[in-house]
């Protein structure tokens, strides 16, 4: 378990005397840590995944019967025929679907998924923290890309997944860096700058991201958010051209990458001539037009378009456009339609309850005309994104834009293990499981810059493996039935 003087820490922000009651005996009671699956494999002994069906991800293609050996963490033979490799170790997958780890490139591991100012919150957050990662495993998300939570609870984490402690996947962390004033810089003392760090000029973006890298971040994550995503959605100020350079440079000079924050089009252009290769969310305020989406492919970057959100928090809204608009309809009946499995599934008691408390209230158009101590998010920049933002995400994808994919898990109503949440709904809006799937593995994997170890079952690559009950390529649905899953050869989760 993790030590919860790490969360005292960084939730000071919340108030000494609601944090007073964490220690009290409570009406929320914590589930129960999962345990890594006891299947021990002696140090170089191979272990044969045999009568298979993998998934060739990036042939589109089920290849059966095969074998996969691994050895050491890692895959020493992949085998397409009836003769099966030998080996001291032999699991039998009776014809179950092996395919890649997935990676969750877009989420916040120390996020739990909704915020509140009562006792059964904080009686529930920390556990709920600890159980994001652990439900990464169980539903078949070997690596993460944490895009903003408290390092030293994220740093712990890793510890205690190294060691077998913990369950939970392979965790990639950021620091973030953002202008006096900007989003999010309000909270950047919760966590200090190891977590954001304010700069003022293009040398001081320089020297945070030096110092950043120094300190053990993966990447860097920076914001063109224009207005805040909370009633009123006031303007805010942010990063000029010169410091979006400065980051990227420097970052690259350390040998990282930067991903940028963005929900509008001219976020988008900027990012564009700036030449960072990583964009977060999509442009919900206009549709890119042929030159913006040709430029974009041109140069080879990337895009993790995080469609959970709008599913998470278009709701009605007086004097909205979109309030009636049949996408924003639909996307509000599905989440009305399958959100209670997903809370049963991924949310301890405490912010289940605290979910379906702001999802009553969230149904009443008339209750963001109100004033409300707690920040309330504004429906019509989600409204819009389940509109502009998913034609936008339509045409990068007929592009044949580099599209990876991160479902933002951690913010209000959505959790990081659910990327088959994230992939259904991608299914749904138009794209195909056979693209959604390179989307998850591959495509990921080349954004991480490690599509040399993670993303594909092929030999010599590292041995993050899914065993599923149904072929992904029918449905993105059928990821919801994980059997096993390995992790650099271990086997973590069994069902």
């Amino acid at each position: 378990m993790m030590d919860r003087r790490d969360f005292l820490k960084y939730s000071a922000a919340f108030g000494s005397a609601a944090l007073a009651n964490i220690a009290s005996p409570g009406c929320v009671s914590p589930s129960k840590p999962l345990k890594p699956a006891d299947f021990p494999v002696p140090p170089g002994s191979g272990l044969l995944l045999k009568n298979g069906r993998i998934v060739d991800v990036e042939g589109g293609r089920v290849v059966y019967p095969g074998h996969i050996l691994i050895r050491n963490k890692i895959i020493e033979e992949v085998s397409e025929n009836s003769d099966t490799p030998p080996a001291d170790i032999t699991i039998d997958l009776q014809g179950s679907y092996a395919m890649p780890g997935l990676i969750n490139n877009h989420c916040h591991l120390t996020l739990p998924g909704a915020a509140d100012l009562g006792i059964k919150f904080f009686l529930s957050a920390l556990r709920q923290m600890e159980r994001n990662a652990e439900e990464c495993l169980r539903h078949g998300v070997t690596t993460v890309r944490d895009m903003l939570g408290f390092p030293g609870i994220i740093e712990r984490m890793k510890k205690d997944i190294a060691k077998g402690r913990m369950l939970g996947p392979r965790i990639l962390r950021s620091t973030a860096i953002q202008v006096k004033g900007g989003y999010l810089s309000p909270f950047a003392w919760i966590g200090g700058d190891h977590m954001i760090s304010i700069v003022g000029s293009a040398p001081e973006a320089r020297d945070a991201v030096a110092k950043a890298c120094d300190e053990g971040a993966d990447f860097i994550k920076t914001f063109l958010q224009y207005t805040q995503l909370w009633i009123p959605a006031d303007p805010i100020p942010v990063l000029g051209d010169e410091e979006l350079i400065a980051i990227n440079d420097e970052a690259e000079k350390h040998g990282r990458f930067v991903a940028v924050h963005h929900t509008n089009i001219e976020g988008f252009r900027r990012v564009l001539r700036a030449g960072i290769p990583s964009f977060e969310h999509m442009p919900r305020d206009e549709l890119l037009t042929d030159n913006d989406i040709g430029a974009f492919v041109k140069r080879g970057f990337s895009i993790v378009p995080t469609a959970s959100v709008a599913w998470a928090l278009s709701n009605r809204r007086n004097g909205d456009p979109y309030s009636d608009h049949p996408d924003v309809t639909e996307t509000i009946e599905d989440r009305k339609g399958r959100l209670g499995k997903i809370l049963d599934e991924f949310a301890e008691e405490g912010i289940k309850e605290i979910v379906l408390k702001y999802l009553r209230r969230f149904s009443d158009p008339e209750y963001f005309d109100r004033w409300h101590l707690m920040l309330t998010t504004e429906p019509k920049i989600f409204n819009s994104a389940a509109v502009i933002g998913y034609q936008n995400l339509r045409h990068l994808v007929e592009a044949g834009a580099l599209i990876g994919c991160g479902n933002d898990g951690g913010v209000p109503f959505l959790f990081p293990g659910a990327m088959a949440l994230e992939m259904e709904i991608l299914q749904r809006i138009g794209i195909k499981p056979k693209d959604i799937l390179k989307m998850a593995t591959i495509n990921n994997a080349k954004i991480l810059r490690m599509s040399d170890k993670i993303g594909s079952i092929r030999k010599g690559m590292l041995a993050d493996i899914v065993i599923l009950s149904a072929n992904p390529f029918e449905d993105a649905g059928n990821l919801w039935g994980v059997e096993k899953v390995f992790l650099e050869g271990k086997l973590k989760f069994s069902s």
